[in-house]
């Protein structure tokens, strides 16, 4: 359908229903969780040329009247004009005032019912609505049920709706999938139309989510393989260890090398697989995803995710190698998951969960990085519910010489590869065990640094500096590297 055809109803998005205070505000996820879904899906829609219509509730006269039950609110007045608790929440108040926009009030539960709603629908040529808003036990399916009633197509955001516990999210969400909606996501909605959107202003405010992005590439001269089939034949996937035990997902690492050179990113690890050349899939995604950094790309790690219970767990890149200013990037293939950035200090920002849709890319910023822990948590049940690619691409500025294991560059004591090869020469004609001991040592405080960096949101990388030459931690258990 056309997307001019379509409407997204914004249902009391209020602060009587949606703020700590407010007079219904008990929900089953957290208030700042259902904001920023809010605020996704009125994005796309605008992104996507759909129409956005504002529905807000004033229930100061049909108070008590106990003759209305089931239809409108009959409790104390609630949502009351010129008040606090009717005024849409404040992350939506620029949204609202978009010029275009269709906005009704309604006193009962249904957005139909003595407004304008369906007049003004009808004389835009609407046909579908796309819903999202509280509560979806209440207001959400009563508009649903009349919306299907005079016609209208109906399209519910699970993930942007909201009710009073989990038990009644779900038992609503199965009796509007029974009236006839169509339960959708937000990266269902983002995934319905080729146009290419942004979602910017995520994490600490320096990140941004680029949704539609490879379409280009999809349409070419793989004809209709998928990136996610392309990736998952061409990459030879690899166990990566960590703390004696393997990562809940697979890996590998690509990367410009040249000649026997190739850049070196290091985090906590006890091994990393051996990099290889990009290959052509990842370099040509690579290639799409510079254009949206500004900057160069020379380092891949890609993971895949085998099924939902496959996970990573919440922590903050390391940038000891990286080149700054710079966006540490994540482009997905296959399954959505979701992202999850939570701040490292108690109370100082919600936790916000970003959709990962097929075909997206995630821009991190760095202050997002430093402020807020970032993780993809277990989803479903079942070993077979679908899989993930993720290829995480960064700017490196730490390089290894595979012929001479000289170290050198943004990340370590050595700048040149001069002052690399005296560094290795120096080590050569130490005994074995003082050898173990100096990178014993030096691989403790680059761990020490790691830890730091995780948990630390003010985290000064100078703190890196002058830098560190072993490759990995697998000296802390008597290795030579």
């Amino acid at each position: 359908m056309n997307p001019s055809q379509t409407a997204l109803l914004v249902i009391d998005p209020q602060n009587d229903f949606l703020s700590e205070g407010g007079a219904f505000s008990k929900r089953h996820v957290a208030p700042s969780q259902i904001a920023d879904a809010l605020l996704f899906s009125v994005s796309i829609a605008r992104q996507q040329g759909r129409r956005v219509a504002w529905v807000t509730s004033d229930y100061s006269t049909a108070a008590g009247d106990k003759a209305l039950a089931g239809q409108t609110h009959t409790g104390a007045p609630c949502c009351v004009p010129d008040t606090w608790g009717a005024a849409v929440i404040e992350p939506l108040t620029k949204e609202r005032a978009t010029e275009g926009d269709l906005a009704v009030v309604k006193r009962f539960y249904t957005a139909f019912r003595e407004t304008t709603l369906d007049d003004e629908l009808r004389a835009a040529g609407v046909r579908r609505l796309i819903l999202c808003g509280v509560a979806t036990n209440v207001c959400v399916l009563a508009t649903a049920r009349e919306a299907i009633e005079r016609g209208y197509e109906v399209w519910v955001l699970r993930d942007a709706t909201a009710a009073g516990t989990a038990g009644k999210q779900t038992v609503a969400l199965r009796e509007l999938e029974s009236l006839g909606c169509a339960l959708r996501s937000i990266a269902e909605l983002a995934s319905d139309c080729p146009t290419e959107l942004v979602l910017r202003g995520l994490g600490s405010g320096d990140s941004a989510l680029y949704c539609n992005v490879f379409s280009a590439l999809e349409g070419g001269a793989r004809g209709a393989r998928s990136l996610f089939d392309a990736l998952a034949q061409e990459i030879e996937w690899n166990t990566m260890m960590h703390r004696g035990g393997e990562v809940p997902r697979r890996v590998a690492i690509q990367g410009a090398i040249e000649r026997a050179i190739e850049p070196l990113y290091r985090h906590p690890a006890d091994e990393q697989p051996k990099m290889v050349p990009f290959t052509a899939t990842v370099d040509a995604i690579r290639r799409v995803v510079e254009a949206r950094t500004g900057h160069p790309l020379n380092h891949c790690l890609a993971q895949l995710y085998r099924s939902g219970r496959d996970w990573i767990s919440a922590h903050s890149d390391k940038t000891l190698d990286l080149e700054r200013p710079s966006f540490v990037v994540n482009a997905s293939f296959g399954r959505t998951r979701t992202m999850l950035f939570e701040a490292k200090v108690k109370g100082a920002a919600g936790t916000q969960k970003v959709p990962l849709p097929d075909g997206s890319v995630l821009l991190m910023g760095l202050g997002t990085n430093r402020e807020r822990f970032h993780e993809i948590k277990q989803e479903g049940q079942q070993v077979d519910d679908g899989a993930r690619i993720s290829l995480t691409f960064r700017w490196i500025g730490t390089f290894f010489d595979r012929d001479t294991s000289a170290v050198w560059g943004v990340g370590s004591p050595a700048k040149t590869p001069r002052e690399a090869l005296e560094i290795v020469e120096r080590r050569r004609a130490l005994a074995p065990a003082r050898l173990r001991d100096e990178l014993h040592a030096e691989s403790l405080e680059m761990l020490r640094a790691f830890r730091e960096e995780n948990v630390d949101p003010a985290f000064d990388v100078a703190k890196y500096q002058p830098g560190f030459t072993v490759l990995d931690l697998s000296a802390l258990e008597g290795g030579d590297r």
